[in-house]
């Protein structure tokens, strides 16, 4: 049974010099192994917070710098560092929508909570 979402804070909320949107600070592309997609951040002062993440989506597994989760029916490692990789989807719009989602409840400047 998935988690719903309690409520959806902006990334301007956590990182307040911000000044770009969710879709501008992260790149969706097929990994290295193209046996699924992954995103990664473009900015390196960011980071996930995955306690917020475990708040708000199904756990699958959680360790202190990885967790596995679902979100809309799709299962995604989340990696502390802000990559999210994707298994067993190749809907480029649903993952982007995920994403999406994900950074807007996890992410945070690096050194803040």
């Amino acid at each position: 049974m998935s988690k719903n979402l309690k409520k959806t804070t902006s990334v301007l909320d956590n990182a307040p010099a911000l000044s770009k949107t969710i879709k501008e600070l992260f790149i969706l592309s097929k990994c290295k192994t193209k046996a699924a997609y992954s995103t990664r951040l473009k900015f390196q002062q960011y980071k996930l917070d995955l306690k917020k993440l475990v708040k708000e989506f199904e756990v699958i597994m959680e360790t202190p710098i990885v967790l596995v989760i679902k979100v809309d029916d799709i299962e995604l490692t989340a990696h502390n560092f802000g990559e999210l990789l994707f298994r067993g989807c190749d809907n480029l719009e649903l993952m982007q929508k995920i994403a999406e989602k994900v950074y807007q409840i996890g992410l945070v400047e690096k050194g803040k909570r």
